[in-house]
């Protein structure tokens, strides 16, 4: 569970790769359900404007347009995940915006973040850690209207991107960018999840115009509409 952290001790018992899983281990739910989402996620993406709303209409329900979406709802209703796993992943995305970690796991984090860094041992003092969070809980501009610090799944994100882009450690204010990014995804993946919501939904009523799905539990002769 997201509430549920490593101690040090069982991270110290670890080697590096290890010590990356365990300390990741509050964000996992929140991470699998962005694999899972993943292709749907992608192509929102490709599909923003320039504020970041969805430059592709819904398709429309009207009877007499029903026949003529008929395509594209019966692609978004077998492609787009069931509407459970769309309420979670909301609210997965949610959390992940706005519920700061635990304050005692962000230097675990970051410890872990420059054990797996080829050039830590050579670009990094023993305040680097304490910077981070030092900046990350105590100042104010760094929080953008949030609680003080950022949730376990935008911490990883970070860390997975820092790790993906630089080849050397990020400096304190390098960090803090990724780290504001990452929310700001959440934020942006959480309209593009209701927009599938909304797509779904109308897929749906498509189809049920059209005759192709019945309610669920309806007779052979029972009318879905």
């Amino acid at each position: 569970m997201s509430n549920i952290r490593p101690t040090t001790g069982q991270i110290a018992a670890l080697n590096s790769v290890d010590k990356l899983q365990v300390v990741f281990s509050p964000a996992r739910p929140t991470l699998e359900t962005i694999k899972a989402m993943w292709p749907w996620l992608e192509w929102c993406g490709r599909h923003h404007n320039r504020i970041g709303g969805m430059t592709i209409e819904l398709p429309e329900t009207r009877r007499e347009s029903c026949a003529r979406n008929r395509d594209i709802a019966r692609h978004y209703f077998d492609t787009i995940p069931d509407f459970p796993i769309l309420d979670q992943a909301r609210s997965l995305f949610d959390v992940a915006e706005h519920v700061p970690a635990d304050d005692a796991w962000l230097p675990m984090a970051f410890d872990a973040m420059l054990m797996a860094l080829p050039n830590a041992a050579k670009s990094v003092s023993a305040h680097t850690v304490s910077a981070y969070v030092d900046l990350i809980l105590n100042d104010p501009e760094v929080w953008q209207g949030y609680k003080p610090g950022f949730s376990y799944a935008v911490m990883v994100r970070a860390i997975r991107q820092s790790m993906r882009e630089n080849k050397f450690v990020p400096s304190p204010a390098e960090m803090v960018e990724l780290l504001q990014k990452q929310r700001r995804q959440f934020l942006t993946w959480q309209h593009d999840v209701l927009w599938l919501h909304n797509a779904r939904d109308r897929a749906e009523d498509i189809l049920l115009n059209l005759g192709e799905i019945k309610f669920e539990g309806s007779g052979d002769d029972e009318v879905p509409f």
